[in-house]
């Protein structure tokens, strides 16, 4: 179709096709414009789930100021009380009843060694945690009498009893190596429970039970040590 003579327009079809052109490319646009906006409330949404979530942890007294917990945590699901000590999270209370935890099994363990002992260092080892654990056990109790903290455990855990009866049914020829490797494992593994409660907790008492813990911890660890007999975590599995 030819141009009009003289005018120097195009006809009326070709105007209608050029503004549906136009139409188009702003529609496309447009489409293109609202995915991006779609894709941004997206991304923003995934980022602030988490945050929200993590705030709601932190209020609930699950996580400590660092935003962690320590190895083994167990939630009691009471979140953070106001004491006149400071707050008083789960990971705080937490602490508390797992001190009194490690006393049930290691007390005896140490009774035993201290009885069953082939070596004088070995029953010094056992005369150590009998002492220790009497005298943390008593810093434990008032720090949980304090708080008003319930439903401390009264019987070592299904783990702790088997690591117990192990020592307790050991040959004599095996009990001062099983004595040793699983009573100094055990201490490892207490040992970075107290330094994270004793760097993170905002409970003045909480804090003076982790600094007994952290005493008695070392010790343990010395006078086992001292045996000859700890061959690393590995050999204790």
């Amino acid at each position: 179709m030819a141009f009009t003579q003289g005018t120097g327009r195009a006809p009326s079809g070709s105007r209608f096709r050029g503004m549906g052109l136009i139409g188009s490319l702003q529609l496309s646009k447009g489409i293109v414009t609202g995915g991006i906006v779609l894709a941004l409330a997206a991304t923003l949404t995934a980022l602030l789930i988490p945050v929200k979530l993590f705030s709601e942890a932190r209020r609930s007294g699950v996580f400590d100021r660092a935003g962690a917990t320590p190895p083994g945590f167990t939630d009691d699901n009471l979140g953070v009380q106001d004491t006149q000590f400071g707050p008083l999270t789960a990971v705080d209370r937490d602490f508390v009843r797992r001190v009194k935890l490690a006393g049930l099994w290691e007390g005896p363990a140490g009774q035993q060694a201290f009885k069953a002992g082939t070596t004088t260092a070995v029953r010094k080892a056992g005369e150590h945690m009998v002492t220790g654990h009497r005298t943390l056990d008593q810093v434990d109790l008032a720090a949980a009498n304090v708080l008003q903290i319930v439903a401390m455990p009264n019987k070592p855990s299904p783990e702790q009893q088997g690591w117990l009866d192990e020592i307790l049914g050991a040959t004599p020829q095996d009990f001062d190596a099983k004595f040793v490797q699983l009573t100094r494992a055990a201490h490892g593994k207490v040992f970075q429970v107290v330094a994270f409660t004793r760097a993170n907790t905002q409970n003045t008492q909480v804090r003076r039970l982790a600094d007994e813990a952290d005493r008695t911890v070392r010790d343990h660890m010395d006078v086992l040590e001292k045996t000859g007999l700890w061959k690393g975590e590995e050999q204790s599995k």
